[in-house]
């Protein structure tokens, strides 16, 4: 797109780019690839809708957010496809979720019993992603406490107004040469996973960018991020195409005296 004749200053996004970086992604996670591209925050401050627009020919599973107002926004966009929303949910927004037909990931037993009721009140299924925290500390059912938790989380994803659609975790520094943690945290999403026994449909995702290239197929399912827009994951890991750049006219050269 081309910049208004009487701009200053603008951003260009090359939508070849996104393509090409979230393209590296699926290749890496492949053969069989789910991958879901993270357009929250406005689609990383280069406009959610946009983003989607270029990387729909891709076919992605899902679109991820962390926001039912972003969630929303782009479906008052014309988004129809699956969205994902991946933090944490006030109450009050529980209703609009259902509403929108809003995948929720959820982090602790009283956001799930809310969640099934406004889908009851609804007359509509709740759609669930279950998060696990395995040591990012960020939000997630504590995988140390499933003996707590697990068994009552079960029951509750089995409801009738519940579609339990995943169960994932995230890694706290897939970035860092050799993923220190990576196989530790692999190790306990796996006993977790054992303990919750979910149907064969429930997909079970753990990557973010970084984690996508070490852990390739192995990671069961890709939410790429900063590296779609061409931010680097790792220097041991493959490169991005640069996404944005910076433009400015030139309105003024001034020749100067060397010193």
């Amino acid at each position: 797109m081309r910049p208004p004749p009487d701009s200053r200053a603008w951003i260009d996004v090359s939508a070849t780019a996104l393509r090409a970086n979230l393209r590296q992604v699926v290749e890496a996670v492949g053969p069989d690839p789910w991958v879901v591209p993270m357009v929250k925050a406005d689609g990383y401050g280069l406009g959610a809708l946009d983003v989607v627009r270029a990387l729909q020919p891709l076919a992605p599973a899902a679109w991820g957010v962390a926001s039912v107002d972003e969630g929303i926004a782009l479906r008052d966009g014309g988004v129809v496809g699956p969205i994902i929303v991946f933090s944490p949910t006030p109450r009050q927004t529980l209703r609009a979720a259902v509403e929108f037909d809003l995948a929720l990931a959820v982090s602790d037993l009283a956001a799930l019993e809310a969640l099934i009721r406004a889908a009851e009140r609804r007359g509509r299924r709740a759609r669930v992603h279950v998060e696990v925290d395995t040591g990012m500390g960020r939000a997630g059912f504590p995988a140390e406490a499933i003996d707590v938790w697990g068994s009552r989380a079960g029951a509750l994803l089995r409801a009738e107004a519940v579609r339990w659609e995943g169960l994932y975790t995230h890694f706290h520094s897939a970035d860092e040469v050799g993923g220190p943690g990576v196989d530790e945290q692999l190790a306990t999403f796996g006993a977790v996973v054992e303990a919750l026994d979910p149907p064969p449909d429930v997909r079970l995702h753990t990557a973010n960018s970084a984690a996508a290239f070490r852990l390739g197929g192995d990671a069961g399912g890709a939410r790429p991020g900063i590296f779609v827009y061409g931010g680097g994951v790792g220097r041991d890991l493959p490169a991005p195409r640069p996404v944005a750049s910076v433009r400015a006219r030139v309105v003024r050269v001034v020749d100067v005296e060397p010193g």
